[in-house]
């Protein structure tokens, strides 16, 4: 005849068995878990795998905003503006050297400011031309920039539309980078009452790309 202390004793073991299959359990699903995660992580992040905007601005971290998917895209004769008074056609694909979207524009921020497009018909053998809507300079000049190749400079005090021709063949279909370089940037707080203290150079209201 079994004793009442030793059916206790085994009602207490069957139930550290059932508490041990329970963490079993919990870890083998936390561990498949974790396990699934890292398989999507890796292959989201796989520059072959990932779309145009995830590539640039999770993977290679050149875009200051997320585009959304296909907002990189852009169409030769779209206006991008830079001011917040637009927002159909806000820019969102500006990379390192930018202030806030203003109403009037948007200020280039120290010696360098970057923005990309990923243009999608641009035709073989056609000329173009980069119009630049400036609301105000303050730096001594600004070079503009395409894919490596400056097409032309913003001149100190300058505001209004100005135009640059593209070099042949410089504007293609894909990914296409646009740089403004700017030299002696200057800080609002040294030559006048403001208390801005940022190196300002350009401010930008409004990109565009046209035929010739």
């Amino acid at each position: 005849m079994i004793s009442k202390g030793r059916v206790i004793f085994y009602i207490m073991k069957i139930d550290k068995l059932k508490v041990n299959w329970t963490l079993i359990v919990t870890y083998i699903l936390t561990f498949a878990l974790i396990g699934s995660y890292v398989y999507i992580l890796l292959h989201g992040i796989s520059p072959h795998d990932a779309c145009l905007e995830y590539q640039k601005y999770y993977v290679e971290n050149v875009l200051e905003d997320w585009p959304g998917y296909g907002g990189l895209d852009y169409e030769i004769g779209d206006v991008k503006y830079f001011a917040t008074d637009h927002e159909k056609n806000e820019i969102n694909t500006r990379g390192a050297g930018w202030g806030q979207l203003e109403s009037e524009g948007c200020w280039t921020v120290g010696k360098e400011a970057y923005f990309y497009e990923n243009i999608i018909n641009a035709e073989d053998n056609e000329k173009y031309v980069v119009e630049l809507e400036i609301y105000q300079t303050l730096a001594d000049k600004a070079q503009v920039i395409v894919n490596g190749t400056e097409i032309g400079e913003i001149k100190s005090n300058e505001n209004g539309v100005v135009s640059f021709e593209i070099p042949d063949n410089l504007i293609k279909n894909g990914f296409t980078s646009f740089e403004l370089k700017i030299d002696n940037p200057k800080i609002p707080s040294e030559i006048s009452d403001s208390t801005d203290d940022r190196g300002l150079g350009v401010n930008i209201v409004s990109f565009k790309i046209r035929k010739q």
